[in-house]
């Protein structure tokens, strides 16, 4: 069989099922509630928002929801690879 993880409409659907459950009260209870993290109040203006990124805390939050996301709501076999929909970050 076909692996179709990394194709084009599989991408696609993952993302918009990422953005709904990012945004979904009950899947950011539950993956707080299994993980024990929190995810962080909007960053309310820049110097927070500055703050987040040089602290690395976004970032980390983010790669532990989607792990979680990846386990739990999509499934990890059938999950596209980071690298296909990340924009890689940028270099110092």
């Amino acid at each position: 069989m076909k692996d179709n993880r990394n194709e084009r409409l599989n991408v696609v659907m993952y993302l918009g099922c990422l953005q709904w459950a990012s945004a979904e009260p009950n899947v950011i209870a539950r993956f707080e509630s299994d993980t024990g993290t929190k995810i962080p109040p909007k960053a309310r203006n820049g110097l927070d928002r500055m703050i987040d990124e040089a602290s690395g805390m976004n970032r980390m939050v983010f790669d532990k929801f989607v792990d979680w996301f990846d386990a739990n709501v999509w499934g990890k076999e059938l999950a596209p690879d980071r690298a296909v929909w990340m924009k890689p970050e940028a270099s110092a």
